[in-house]
């Protein structure tokens, strides 16, 4: 039995329904994005890993950065109210990064960005790194990313240290120099020439010298002065002048002066007598 011309449309028109809910049905499917998710403590965690699907087709992935250091992770409208008002209005000192593709959140903040380039592939990257545009890094795991710039195999190379051991290890290197992109933005596009490290050793090799010389001058000076010690060249002094006895006097004794005094006395008794004598003599 052959189908009515009014048959074939319904059945047409069924199956046309049914596609087309099957291409809104996908549609809407693929509107829904997944984000990176983390919250807290785990978002320092390298071996957590999760993702949110997001609930609304006009959403966006989002991260949130304090400090440098990463907060929160997920879809835009599923973070916490506090969160999602500092992504949507002032910052506050909060960093909030939006991107709107499936788990595109994987990127650090704008404002951490550094200067990624090598020597072997980019001439400006030792001479003009002012001429180049910094880029964003990934997300820092274990505290937060700083820039560095870097020898390798006597070549340079400048861009992101993600990892406290990276940063340690940097930090020991004197071909390695670490800077803060939050104190100075893209920080890392200095002109170092590390060639010109060791100075600072002579200086302090000469100055360890001269510090060495000091001592030895300063030893010399009471080796040579003691000898001429106050105490020891006067002590004989004393020694000296100790047994010179007190003079005796000169003046006579007083029974001796009486004496003296007596005869001179006596000799007018003498005189007189004498003188009478010789006058009656003559007389």
């Amino acid at each position: 039995m052959l189908n009515s011309p009014s048959t074939m449309s319904n059945r047409t028109s069924s199956a046309l329904g049914c596609l087309l809910g099957l291409l809104l049905a996908s549609s809407s499917a693929l509107g829904l994005e997944k984000c990176i998710y983390c919250r807290g403590i785990n978002c320092q965690r390298s071996s957590y890993q999760a993702e949110e699907q997001c609930s609304d087709r006009l959403d966006a992935c989002a991260s949130v950065f304090q400090g440098g250091i990463v907060q929160a992770q997920g879809c835009l409208e599923g973070l916490e109210a506090g969160w999602r008002e500092q992504c949507h209005g002032p910052s506050g000192g909060v960093d909030c990064e939006i991107c709107v593709s499936e788990k595109c959140n994987t990127l650090g903040s704008a404002r951490s960005g550094c200067l990624q380039c090598a020597e072997s592939g980019d001439e400006h990257c030792v001479d003009a790194p002012q001429l180049l545009v910094s880029q964003r890094c990934p997300i820092a795991r274990t505290g937060r990313s700083f820039c560095f710039t870097k020898l390798v195999e006597e070549r340079l190379e400048r861009g992101c240290s993600l990892s406290l051991s990276d940063q340690l290890d940097c930090l020991a290197n004197s071909n390695c120099q670490l800077c803060d992109p939050l104190e100075r933005p893209h920080c890392n596009d200095e002109i170092i020439d590390f060639n010109a490290a060791p100075e600072p050793t002579t200086e302090s090799t000469s100055t360890s010298t001269s510090t060495t010389s000091t001592p030895t001058q300063s030893t010399a000076t009471p080796s040579t002065a003691s000898p001429q010690t106050t105490p020891s060249t006067a002590s004989p002094q004393p020694t000296t002048a100790s047994p010179q006895p007190t003079a005796p006097p000169t003046t006579a004794e007083p029974n001796s002066a009486l004496s003296l005094h007596s005869a001179a006395s006596s000799i007018p008794l003498i005189i007189v007598p004498l003188a009478v004598f010789v006058y009656t003599l003559h007389k």
